[in-house]
């Protein structure tokens, strides 16, 4: 496997010569033309009201004034609770809890109705006809059982 000329046994892929490209090496990827995607219609679709703006005016010389009255007497972490207590009276809390699945609650809005077995599945079961037997039993199954939880939770909520 020696070479007695000492050159090597394969051609280079890259003439030593030519410089290594710019930009469009491995893993690098092109930066997206500015105003193009989603990042710039959100930004557009989002011009700050005037309220908004007023309220962003407010908080800034709450903060000058309470930086000009303490100093810098707070520590870090006492300026991010300060910060979180700002915040929590600001933004209103979520409803708690995991969000209801829209297609379980017609779902069970049909069962109600008195709707049952296959018009039900058919109904709230993507591509029911093409299933096979088993994935039937399996979708039915994971449906009513859905179906069944949720009854047992409101049940639950109303007592």
């Amino acid at each position: 496997m020696s070479n007695p000329e000492n050159k090597p046994l394969r051609p280079p892929l890259r003439p030593s010569a030519q410089p290594l490209p710019k930009g469009s090496g491995f893993g690098m990827a092109s930066p997206a033309p500015p105003g193009d995607g989603r990042a710039a219609r959100n930004r557009a679709a989002c011009e700050p009201s005037e309220s908004f703006t007023t309220a962003k005016q407010i908080a800034l010389h709450a903060a000058a004034e309470i930086r000009r009255k303490f100093g810098n007497s707070f520590t870090r972490d006492e300026c991010q609770r300060l910060a979180n207590a700002f915040r929590s009276g600001i933004v209103t809390k979520r409803k708690p809890g995991r969000r209801q699945k829209e297609q379980i609650t017609a779902a069970l809005a049909d069962w109600r109705k008195g709707m049952r077995g296959d018009d039900l599945c058919r109904a709230h079961i993507r591509g029911w006809d093409r299933h096979s037997i088993w994935r039937r039993k399996q979708e039915a199954r994971m449906l009513m059982d859905a179906i069944r939880s949720r009854r047992r939770r409101e049940h639950g909520r109303c007592a």
